[in-house]
């Protein structure tokens, strides 16, 4: 439990990286009284899952549920919602989150092979051996249903299209979360990509009246819809 608390306050309230929320709730989890591990949740707001995906259990001992199977089983061309990433073995989870998924992220599934699994995520391929999509815990979304399709980022937009924004990817955590939304980026707001940089990047965004250049790193943070006044 205070193992799991700590990883979640560092997801979101440090800039350490994925690759440090373990080892570091590690050193520290046993530093933490049961009292203090209670004041921690109620000041996360009591949350259920760590970053990973990981269960939290309650100051009582409950544990919800555990869901999903791993990407390994699921389908060619099924789309899928991922739930879970293992930490652990640490070679195989960098190797996971080098490709940028997160708890929370929407992919495609394009191909099974006999190496592993090529999805698309975000508009763009990425390949899972087979270790790390062993790895990945992953829940079927409904066919025929549009919010079961991956989400394009803001970052897929061209200069004269615009996307109305559906949320802020939970990778994005911590001061950056709260500066895109202080400028304007919540769900329902629409976003026109106006002009880029002579090197492509930043992009520069027409955002609530304003005009904000976000790299594309930042871009990619955001879930859009494309959107049209037709």
């Amino acid at each position: 439990r205070i193992h799991r608390l700590l990883e979640k306050y560092l997801a979101d309230e440090t800039s350490l990286s994925e690759a440090e929320w373990h080892p570091t709730a590690e050193d520290r989890e046993h530093d933490l009284t049961a009292q203090e591990a209670d004041e921690l949740a109620a000041q996360l707001g009591n949350p259920v899952y760590d970053p990973h995906g990981d269960p939290i259990p309650t100051a009582d001992g409950e544990i919800p549920l555990s869901k999903g199977v791993s990407l390994n089983e699921a389908e060619s061309g099924a789309a899928v919602k991922v739930l879970h990433i293992e930490d652990e073995p640490p070679e195989v989870y960098s190797r996971i989150i080098s490709t940028g998924i997160h708890p929370g992220i929407r992919m495609m599934i394009l191909e099974k092979t006999s190496k592993g699994m090529i999805c698309e995520v975000n508009g763009a391929r990425k390949n899972f051996d087979t270790a790390a999509a062993q790895n990945i815990t992953v829940i079927p979304l409904k066919n025929g249903d549009t919010a079961a399709l991956p989400f394009k980022s803001l970052s897929s937009l061209k200069p004269g299209e615009a996307g109305r924004v559906i949320s802020i990817s939970k990778a994005c955590r911590g001061q950056q979360r709260r500066r895109l939304m202080d400028l304007g980026v919540v769900p329902g707001s629409v976003i026109s990509a106006e002009m880029k940089s002579v090197g492509g990047d930043p992009t520069a965004y027409y955002i609530r009246g304003a005009l904000i250049a976000l790299r594309k790193h930042q871009a990619d943070y955001i879930n859009i819809e494309k959107y049209s006044e037709e």
